[in-house]
């Protein structure tokens, strides 16, 4: 990184923690005027002043970490095509499979297609506010019917404690039922529904959603080959950490992915190639739709 660009970042952190100080000094000042003996009325508008400050200073946050991750050079995120998200079979049932705690990619035997994938980038955390995440936030309010990845509930289908807890999930939005809380449902047991945090929520790929949307696919790029992602696993509703052996055929894949380049060997049109941790030396197709940025441990 040259020393330049060095400098001009330093530069842009400093602006960045002057405006947002700006506006906090301004609430605070604007809160100072809610006096006890202010009127009925002037401390009612006092307030919405004051919500409507603190709801552009999120804002203005979130497009301050999506400009750092833009900056940072972060993989970006993907989704599915313009032409639509691929609808799981129905009668689709959840298939049990061995702990996917684990952050290594899926062993590789000599002479196998794994074999020459690059070392994965794996992340020990994620901050409590990071670009996915301001994604996120961004997409509010999420639409009903939506399909997401939802971290299932704990004690669903039997299961019990931190392993349970921390499965991802194909799910639906229901409705909003409060600030960053929604009521979803399993897709797998429409009968199970419970309300789930904004936190606990991961955003598919939206064909739906406006073209201004961040989940819109024209605005996604795939990912590309070594990526840790968190995929659908085949035949079920269960999202396991896998890594990217081939991303989809260049031009079939999200919308911001170059058309006419080369694709990696065995590519295939709008799948996905996938090695599913602890699951040996398959290599399994999975639709662009279902596939993510793996969140990290959280």
């Amino acid at each position: 990184m040259s020393r330049a660009r060095v400098l001009s970042g330093r530069a842009s952190v400093e602006s960045e923690q002057a405006m947002t100080e700006a506006w906090h000094r301004f609430i605070d000042t604007l809160r100072g005027m809610e006096r006890k003996d202010a009127s009925g009325d002037e401390r009612r508008a006092a307030q919405s002043q004051t919500a409507q400050l603190e709801t552009a200073i999120d804002q203005i946050t979130t497009l301050i970490e999506l400009r750092r991750a833009a900056n940072g050079g972060e993989t970006p995120r993907a989704s599915p095509p313009g032409d639509g998200l691929m609808t799981p079979p129905s009668g689709m049932k959840r298939k049990r499979r061995p702990s996917v705690a684990s952050a290594s990619p899926a062993p590789a035997t000599q002479g196998s297609e794994l074999s020459s994938l690059p070392s994965p980038q794996v992340r020990a955390g994620t901050p409590a506010r990071d670009p996915k995440r301001a994604r996120t936030e961004m997409d509010q309010p999420l639409r009903p019917g939506r399909k997401i990845v939802v971290k299932q509930k704990s004690g669903a289908h039997g299961g019990k404690g931190k392993e349970e807890e921390d499965e991802w999930i194909l799910g639906i939005v229901r409705k909003a039922v409060g600030d960053k809380r929604y009521e979803v449902q399993d897709a797998d047991d429409t009968s199970l529904r419970w309300t789930a945090r904004l936190r606990d929520i991961l955003l598919l790929p939206d064909p739906d959603a406006p073209t201004s949307s961040p989940s819109h696919p024209s605005n996604l790029e795939d990912f590309p080959r070594g990526t840790q992602v968190l995929a659908l696993y085949p035949e079920t509703t269960s999202f396991y950490r896998a890594t990217v052996v081939s991303p989809p055929i260049p031009g079939t894949g999200m919308g911001r992915t170059a058309r006419g380049a080369r694709p990696d060997a065995g590519a295939k049109a709008g799948q996905y190639r996938l090695a599913f941790v602890d699951d040996g030396d398959s290599v399994l197709d999975v639709d662009k739709g279902f596939v993510i940025m793996h969140p990290g441990d959280r």
